[in-house]
Protein backbone atom coordinates (compact mmCIF):
# COMPACT_ATOMS: atom_id res chain seq x y z
CA UNK A 1 0.00 0.00 0.00
CA UNK A 2 1.38 3.36 -1.06
CA UNK A 3 1.27 5.70 1.91
CA UNK A 4 0.71 9.40 1.25
CA UNK A 5 -0.32 12.56 3.08
CA UNK A 6 -1.98 15.61 1.59
CA UNK A 7 -1.33 18.80 3.56
CA UNK A 8 -3.19 22.04 2.86
CA UNK A 9 -1.57 25.24 4.10
CA UNK A 10 -3.48 28.33 5.17
CA UNK A 11 -3.37 31.27 2.80
CA UNK A 12 -2.82 34.08 5.28
CA UNK A 13 -2.88 36.82 2.64
CA UNK A 14 -6.44 36.35 1.35
CA UNK A 15 -7.73 39.30 3.38
CA UNK A 16 -5.18 41.58 1.76
CA UNK A 17 -6.11 40.30 -1.69
CA UNK A 18 -9.82 40.89 -0.99
CA UNK A 19 -9.08 44.42 0.24
CA UNK A 20 -7.01 45.27 -2.83
CA UNK A 21 -9.75 43.91 -5.09
CA UNK A 22 -12.40 45.94 -3.25
CA UNK A 23 -10.30 49.06 -3.77
CA UNK A 24 -9.92 48.29 -7.49
CA UNK A 25 -13.68 47.73 -7.82
CA UNK A 26 -14.43 51.05 -6.09
CA UNK A 27 -12.04 52.81 -8.48
CA UNK A 28 -13.81 51.21 -11.44
CA UNK A 29 -17.21 52.17 -10.06
CA UNK A 30 -16.01 55.77 -9.79
CA UNK A 31 -14.65 55.64 -13.35
CA UNK A 32 -17.99 54.37 -14.70
CA UNK A 33 -19.87 57.10 -12.80
CA UNK A 34 -17.47 59.66 -14.28
CA UNK A 35 -18.07 58.23 -17.79
CA UNK A 36 -21.82 58.69 -17.29
CA UNK A 37 -21.22 62.40 -17.90
CA UNK A 38 -19.77 61.68 -21.34
CA UNK A 39 -22.19 61.57 -24.27
CA UNK A 40 -19.91 59.18 -26.15
CA UNK A 41 -19.69 56.56 -23.37
CA UNK A 42 -22.95 57.13 -21.47
CA UNK A 43 -24.75 53.96 -22.57
CA UNK A 44 -21.74 51.64 -22.14
CA UNK A 45 -20.86 53.20 -18.79
CA UNK A 46 -24.46 52.86 -17.59
CA UNK A 47 -24.66 49.19 -18.64
CA UNK A 48 -21.24 48.48 -17.10
CA UNK A 49 -22.22 50.17 -13.86
CA UNK A 50 -25.54 48.32 -13.80
CA UNK A 51 -23.97 44.90 -14.43
CA UNK A 52 -21.20 45.40 -11.88
CA UNK A 53 -23.55 46.63 -9.15
CA UNK A 54 -26.05 43.85 -9.94
CA UNK A 55 -23.34 41.19 -9.73
CA UNK A 56 -21.98 42.59 -6.46
CA UNK A 57 -25.51 42.71 -4.99
CA UNK A 58 -26.04 39.06 -5.96
CA UNK A 59 -22.71 38.15 -4.31
CA UNK A 60 -23.70 40.13 -1.22
CA UNK A 61 -27.09 38.38 -1.03
CA UNK A 62 -25.48 34.93 -1.41
CA UNK A 63 -22.94 35.74 1.32
CA UNK A 64 -25.73 36.96 3.60
CA UNK A 65 -27.94 33.94 2.84
CA UNK A 66 -25.20 31.37 3.50
CA UNK A 67 -23.59 33.39 6.30
CA UNK A 68 -20.20 33.61 4.61
CA UNK A 69 -17.84 36.53 4.09
CA UNK A 70 -18.70 38.89 1.25
CA UNK A 71 -15.91 39.63 -1.21
CA UNK A 72 -15.57 40.28 -4.92
CA UNK A 73 -14.53 37.06 -6.61
CA UNK A 74 -12.32 36.70 -9.71
CA UNK A 75 -15.37 36.84 -12.00
CA UNK A 76 -15.69 40.51 -11.02
CA UNK A 77 -12.49 41.24 -12.93
CA UNK A 78 -13.91 39.61 -16.05
CA UNK A 79 -17.06 41.74 -15.80
CA UNK A 80 -14.77 44.77 -15.60
CA UNK A 81 -12.81 43.48 -18.60
CA UNK A 82 -16.03 43.10 -20.60
CA UNK A 83 -17.02 46.62 -19.63
CA UNK A 84 -13.73 48.04 -20.85
CA UNK A 85 -14.06 46.00 -24.04
CA UNK A 86 -17.46 47.63 -24.69
CA UNK A 87 -15.91 51.05 -24.10
CA UNK A 88 -13.04 50.02 -26.44
CA UNK A 89 -10.29 50.55 -23.91
CA UNK A 90 -8.27 47.42 -24.68
CA UNK A 91 -5.39 48.21 -22.35
CA UNK A 92 -7.63 48.27 -19.28
CA UNK A 93 -9.41 45.16 -20.54
CA UNK A 94 -6.12 43.24 -20.70
CA UNK A 95 -5.10 44.57 -17.26
CA UNK A 96 -8.43 43.42 -15.76
CA UNK A 97 -8.08 39.96 -17.28
CA UNK A 98 -4.51 39.66 -15.96
CA UNK A 99 -5.61 40.83 -12.51
CA UNK A 100 -8.50 38.34 -12.55
CA UNK A 101 -6.18 35.44 -13.35
CA UNK A 102 -3.66 36.52 -10.70
CA UNK A 103 -6.45 37.00 -8.15
CA UNK A 104 -7.81 33.51 -8.89
CA UNK A 105 -4.42 31.87 -8.32
CA UNK A 106 -3.63 33.99 -5.26
CA UNK A 107 -6.79 32.83 -3.46
CA UNK A 108 -5.86 29.16 -3.68
CA UNK A 109 -4.61 27.33 -0.64
CA UNK A 110 -1.21 25.77 -1.13
CA UNK A 111 -1.29 21.96 -1.10
CA UNK A 112 1.56 19.50 -0.75
CA UNK A 113 1.33 15.77 -1.42
CA UNK A 114 3.89 13.69 0.48
CA UNK A 115 4.47 10.25 -1.05
CA UNK A 116 7.24 7.66 -0.96
CA UNK A 117 8.50 9.05 -4.29
CA UNK A 118 8.83 12.62 -3.01
CA UNK A 119 6.91 15.80 -2.31
CA UNK A 120 4.71 17.46 -4.90
CA UNK A 121 3.23 20.94 -4.69
CA UNK A 122 -0.17 20.52 -6.32
CA UNK A 123 -1.18 24.14 -6.96
CA UNK A 124 0.02 26.52 -9.62
CA UNK A 125 2.93 26.73 -10.09
CA UNK A 126 3.41 23.05 -9.35
CA UNK A 127 6.75 21.72 -8.19
CA UNK A 128 8.27 18.38 -7.28
CA UNK A 129 10.95 17.74 -4.69
CA UNK A 130 12.94 14.55 -4.21
CA UNK A 131 13.61 13.32 -0.69
CA UNK A 132 17.34 13.81 -1.09
CA UNK A 133 16.75 17.57 -1.60
CA UNK A 134 15.47 17.86 1.97
CA UNK A 135 17.23 18.19 5.28
CA UNK A 136 14.12 17.84 7.40
CA UNK A 137 10.33 18.03 7.34
CA UNK A 138 8.31 18.26 10.51
CA UNK A 139 4.71 18.91 11.47
CA UNK A 140 4.26 20.21 15.00
CA UNK A 141 1.35 22.17 16.53
CA UNK A 142 -0.25 22.62 13.08
CA UNK A 143 2.93 24.23 11.69
CA UNK A 144 4.57 22.51 8.72
CA UNK A 145 8.29 23.14 8.27
CA UNK A 146 10.11 21.99 5.14
CA UNK A 147 13.88 22.51 5.33
CA UNK A 148 15.77 22.06 2.06
CA UNK A 149 19.45 21.19 1.65
CA UNK A 150 20.00 24.48 -0.22
CA UNK A 151 18.94 26.42 2.93
CA UNK A 152 15.49 27.23 1.50
CA UNK A 153 12.80 27.01 4.17
CA UNK A 154 9.02 26.74 3.91
CA UNK A 155 7.13 27.21 7.15
CA UNK A 156 3.40 27.77 7.32
CA UNK A 157 0.35 26.92 9.39
CA UNK A 158 -1.74 24.07 8.01
CA UNK A 159 -5.41 24.56 7.25
CA UNK A 160 -7.93 23.64 9.92
CA UNK A 161 -9.61 21.23 7.48
CA UNK A 162 -6.44 19.12 7.19
CA UNK A 163 -6.88 16.22 9.57
CA UNK A 164 -3.41 14.73 9.80
CA UNK A 165 -2.06 12.60 12.58
CA UNK A 166 1.18 14.40 13.48
CA UNK A 167 2.86 11.31 14.89
CA UNK A 168 2.12 9.17 11.80
CA UNK A 169 3.13 11.99 9.44
CA UNK A 170 6.43 12.68 11.22
CA UNK A 171 7.24 8.95 11.35
CA UNK A 172 6.52 8.65 7.61
CA UNK A 173 8.82 11.61 6.92
CA UNK A 174 11.56 10.19 9.12
CA UNK A 175 11.34 6.85 7.28
CA UNK A 176 11.56 8.57 3.88
CA UNK A 177 14.52 10.72 4.86
CA UNK A 178 16.47 7.71 6.15
CA UNK A 179 15.64 5.68 3.02
CA UNK A 180 16.75 8.52 0.76
CA UNK A 181 19.90 10.11 2.21
CA UNK A 182 21.56 13.19 0.73
CA UNK A 183 24.19 12.60 -1.98
CA UNK A 184 26.93 13.71 0.46
CA UNK A 185 25.73 11.17 3.02
CA UNK A 186 25.74 8.43 0.40
CA UNK A 187 29.46 9.01 -0.13
CA UNK A 188 30.14 8.56 3.60
CA UNK A 189 27.93 5.47 3.80
CA UNK A 190 29.92 3.63 1.09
Amino acid sequence: MLMQFQVTLKNSKTRSYHLITALIVVIHLAAFVFLLFSNKFFFNAFVSLFLLVLYLLIRFYMAWKYKTIFYADPLTYFILAGSWLAIRNYELMVICIALGVLYYFSLQKIQFLFTEKGIRKINFPSAEYAWDELDNVILRDNILTIDFTNNKLIQCEIDDDSEINERQFNQFIKDQLTKNPHPEEKMYLN
